[in-house]
Formats: structure tokens, C-alpha cells, sequence
């Protein structure tokens, strides 16, 4: 099964909650509210993953860190059926 579908399940049998964002970062001022959801859930660590890594999922990993969530990101490259994982902060 290709990683990409492994996650795609994974994600669906979590708690799963779909944000809009309106800057690169989820985390900017009233960007998407994704600060306050992590908070009230207790969440202390962050996987970024998306499409556009070195851009929107970049600043989202490090404005958690910056907020001292524990950051990793994961980059999906092209064909999507390939994947890697890189720790940003820890």
C-alpha cells in the first residue's frame, strides 16, 4: 500500500479537523485558530506535511516551534506515492 494511502487512513481514524488558513502560516494571528484547537486538546507536537513544503508548511512548523510545540515535517515529493520525513525541532 503506498505510504500516501497508510496516511490517509491513519488521518480519517484520528480526530481529525479541517482548518481554513489565510496565511502561509496556520499559526499567524487570526490566520486559522490551529494555536487554540492544539492547546485545548493538549497537543504538544506538530507533523507538517502538504504540497508546497519550502512555503506554507516551512513557516507553519516553525511558527510551532516558535510557540514551542515539538515540529516535524514531512515532504511529499513528486510522484506523491513517495515520502520523507525530517525532524525540524525537538
Amino acid at each position: 500500500m503506498p505510504a500516501i494511502d497508510c496516511m490517509i487512513r491513519w488521518m480519517l481514524n484520528m480526530r481529525t479537523s479541517i482548518l481554513d488558513k489565510t496565511r502561509f502560516s496556520a499559526f499567524i494571528g487570526s490566520s486559522s485558530g490551529l494555536d487554540s484547537l492544539l492547546r485545548e486538546r493538549k497537543i504538544e507536537t506538530l507533523i507538517v506535511s502538504g504540497t508546497l513544503s519550502n512555503v506554507c508548511c516551512e513557516s507553519t512548523a516553525r511558527d510551532g516551534m516558535m510557540l514551542n510545540y515539538r515540529s516535524f515535517s514531512c515532504r511529499m515529493r513528486m510522484p506523491p506515492r513517495t515520502m520523507s520525513c525530517t525532524t525540524r525541532h525537538s
